[in-house]
């Protein structure tokens, strides 16, 4: 019986900006940081995780630099 690929551990990452904040650069990058979130590694998602709830309002995923090279890398 062929043995089964191990699986990649899932994540769900925290929502773009707080409840109740409008975020407009991530409302223009919504496909690109979709297809962002999907990649992301188990460490990856932890340390967003941990920047989302310590930063707070002042955090945004489209100017971080994880993003921004993810997104140099795929033009």
């Amino acid at each position: 019986m062929p043995q089964a690929e191990p699986q990649t551990p899932r994540h769900s990452p925290p929502p773009l900006a707080p409840e109740g904040v409008q975020d407009p650069e991530a409302e223009k990058h919504a496909a690109a940081l979709a297809e962002y979130l999907e990649q992301m590694s188990l460490e990856q998602a932890m340390a967003y995780k941990i920047a989302f709830k310590t930063l707070g309002h002042s955090y945004s995923i489209v100017r971080s630099q994880g993003f921004q090279k993810w997104l140099s890398k795929r033009a």
